[in-house]
């Protein structure tokens, strides 16, 4: 340590960042700039003498502060500081407060390792840490039933596979709903699909569900010789 002939590095620094306002006007804004940096766990200090701008960044030159933001008018506006450096002669430029910030924090510790954060335990994270963003909520929108299909019974295999279909509720669901707000499988008028659900139903069970039921005993009430008369 004290080969550093006083040039201590920034992350061992006990004068890390000056703040030296162009004019004492602008003497609010470099203490604000002074407390941003003491919140983020950096050593500021505001220069708000009277002394002229030359004066005090010679002295803080002298002080071997690893920093110097100049700080004026412009500054203020931008929520900036202009950047000096006591490992370069010129200016490093200007740079808004979030920027500022970020590069102290790159050279806050040297490491390897990201500081700071916390390292998953099997995969698992301190409950705080856990951002999880939750899917806004859908409002509602009015759909009309969708009306229900039905397979064409080609086949022997398709018939029977209906009638377990039906038998087992599979597909009851949507056509309940459908039922709610319809008096028949395809709105308003009887037809064959009627016809060959009523059959199926027939052979594998009346159905338990209120609209299904109210609609079996319904199309159970016309004769068998109507029924087969329905077309789609």
């Amino acid at each position: 340590m004290i080969c550093q002939a006083g040039k201590w590095p920034f992350w061992l620094s006990p004068r890390q960042v000056q703040v030296v306002p162009v004019g004492t006007q602008f003497n609010d804004y470099a203490l604000w700039v002074e407390r941003q940096l003491q919140i983020h766990g950096f050593h500021a200090e505001a220069e708000t003498s009277g002394k002229t701008l030359n004066k005090k960044v010679r002295e803080a030159q002298l002080a071997q502060w690893n920093y110097v933001a100049v700080v004026g008018a412009e500054e203020q506006n931008g929520l900036s500081v202009n950047l000096r450096s006591r490992e370069s002669e010129k200016p490093l430029g200007v740079f808004s407060m979030v920027d500022f910030i970020a590069k102290l924090d790159s050279e806050a510790m040297p490491s390897s390792q990201p500081l700071r954060q916390f390292e998953a335990f099997q995969g698992r994270l301190p409950a705080a840490l856990k951002k999880t963003t939750l899917p806004e909520p859908k409002e509602p929108t009015a759909k009309s039933p969708a009306k229900p299909t039905f397979q064409k019974q080609g086949s022997l295999q398709l018939r029977k596979a209906a009638n377990e279909k039906f038998a087992a509720l599979a597909v009851d669901e949507d056509v309940e709903a459908f039922l709610e707000s319809h008096p028949y499988v395809k709105g308003f008028e009887p037809s064959r699909a009627d016809a060959e659900l009523f059959q199926q139903l027939s052979e594998s069970g009346a159905p338990t569900t209120p609209n299904l039921r109210r609609w079996y005993d319904h199309i159970e009430s016309f004769p068998s010789s109507e029924r087969s008369q329905w077309v789609s």
